[in-house]
């Protein structure tokens, strides 16, 4: 009852992992404008729309995950942005999951949505620049210094392990806020080894318990 599976793991028919487009898009990569008048005009959301089933299990949920299975869900994630991001005209992928319907999930079932757009959102283009000026002014990261910082004073730090770190933002914008920040420099999860990556699933775990 959904569209024709894209990627699904293991892949033999037996699945624990499945990814298929969204049979309800937000975005797809119909053309252009929808209407047009003197002044205004408006475009069709324009871009990539998959869904993410990361468990066949109805009444799973993500703190029930083991860590192996957290593992390879990453693992689907990295080669999906990996594919989205290369594909002509996207600029910029997100990967999100809606945990309950007070978080807006309209379906029970345990599931991810990944969208990728040809447009950088204002809010991280906004960051974006942010982190520009900071290498400009000091030729240094601001994530490492700011996760630098927070370990420094220990005021914030939820907790951490070999390669990944959690502290509460010094300004949450909502309660129980928690950024998880990996001690190594990369721009992307696309930049994680295998070790870092299991690392990360556990560590996320330990912080949905």
């Amino acid at each position: 009852m959904t569209p024709p599976t894209i990627l699904s793991l293991p892949d033999d028919g037996k699945w624990e992992i499945r990814v298929f487009n969204n049979i309800y898009p937000a975005l797809d990569f119909s053309d252009g404008i929808c209407e047009k008048d003197d002044f205004y005009e408006d475009m069709h959301g324009k871009g990539i729309h998959e869904v993410v089933v990361d468990t066949p299990n109805h009444t799973e949920d993500i703190r029930e995950f083991s860590n192996e299975h957290l593992y390879r869900l990453f693992t689907v994630f990295k080669e999906r942005l990996k594919v989205i991001s290369s594909m002509p005209g996207i600029k910029y992928v997100q990967i999100f999951k809606n945990n309950g319907p007070m978080a807006g999930a309209s379906i029970a079932h345990s599931h991810w949505q990944i969208m990728g757009v040809p447009v950088i959102p204002k809010e991280q283009e906004k960051a974006a620049e942010a982190f520009r000026a900071y290498k400009n002014e000091k030729d240094r990261c601001l994530m490492c210094d700011m996760y630098l910082h927070e370990k420094q004073i220990g005021k914030r730090i939820v907790d951490e392990n070999e390669h990944f770190i959690s502290f509460t933002p010094f300004a949450s914008r909502q309660s129980f806020e928690m950024w998880i920040v990996p001690k190594r420099h990369v721009m992307s999860m696309l930049e994680l080894n295998d070790e870092e990556l299991f690392s990360l699933s556990e560590f996320l775990r330990k912080m949905l318990l």
